[in-house]
């Protein structure tokens, strides 16, 4: 049997905290870190690469809106 759990990745990702009201943010890719599980990527932090977008919420049923994603490069 293929376990995912030894011969996938962990996904590079961020937690953040949602509220009532509207808030920015802003996720530079070095500040994505693995959470533990799975094979470790040979790298301490993502390449400059998206290969997906995935929200995940835990918990009891959600409702949120999410509005205009926009990917960024530092001039710097």
């Amino acid at each position: 049997m293929n376990d995912p759990l030894r011969t996938q990745c962990d996904r590079f990702g961020v937690g953040l905290g949602l509220g009532t009201d509207w808030r920015f943010f802003k996720i530079p890719f070095d500040k994505m870190r693995q959470r533990a599980y799975g094979r470790p990527s040979p790298n301490p932090v993502p390449d400059d690469r998206i290969l997906g977008l995935e929200f995940g919420l835990s918990g009891r049923d959600w409702d949120f809106w999410v509005d205009e994603i926009a990917f960024y490069r530092d001039a710097g």
